[in-house]
């Protein structure tokens, strides 16, 4: 697990990295965690955003960076693993590419960084059902993985998967 990184020197963050195929919908996941709205209008990530937010948890302030990632970066993959507390694989649930693409991922990642948290988001962007995909049944089972359906539309599983992320971090010290 990941130590945090210092911001500017004074608070110590976590950098929680996002990969998901093209259109699974990273960013408007990120942006309902840190700013509570959602785009309706489709724009694909060029390059990586950062997205910065202070959370307390259980009496904790935390500092999570979140890291946007283009999946047209993929060659690049470990480079952005550097430090990361926190890998978190998002797919949709009617877009039987994006289970490939993540168990893909998933195989690289364990291959150069066995000890990586990851946590895997499944979104509902067309109102589907929250049955796991059968082809990501192996990565659950074999992983112990739980399957974090959400929808950022409708707002829904945003605070399970936020408390997801924080709940295994080390805690930050009463001076934080």
């Amino acid at each position: 697990m990941s130590s945090p990184t210092q911001v500017n020197g004074f608070h110590p963050y976590y950098k929680i990295v996002f990969l998901g195929k093209q259109g699974v919908g990273k960013t408007s996941i990120i942006r309902r965690l840190v700013a509570s709205n959602v785009d309706t209008e489709y724009v694909p990530t060029l390059g990586i955003y950062y997205y910065n937010l202070e959370l307390e948890y259980q009496k904790h302030n935390y500092y999570l960076q979140f890291w946007d990632i283009s999946n047209s970066l993929d060659y690049q993959i470990k480079n952005f693993l550097q430090n990361a507390a926190v890998v978190v694989l998002i797919f949709d649930f009617a877009d039987r590419e994006s289970h490939i693409y993540v168990n893909q991922v998933f195989e690289t990642i364990k291959e150069a960084n066995p000890f990586m948290k990851f946590l895997l988001v499944g979104n509902r962007s067309k109102g589907e059902k929250e049955k796991p995909p059968k082809n990501l049944n192996n990565l659950v089972n074999e992983h112990n993985l739980t399957i974090y359906p959400m929808s950022p539309q409708n707002n829904s599983g945003m605070s399970l998967l936020l408390q997801a992320i924080v709940h295994d971090l080390p805690r930050p010290t009463e001076r934080d």
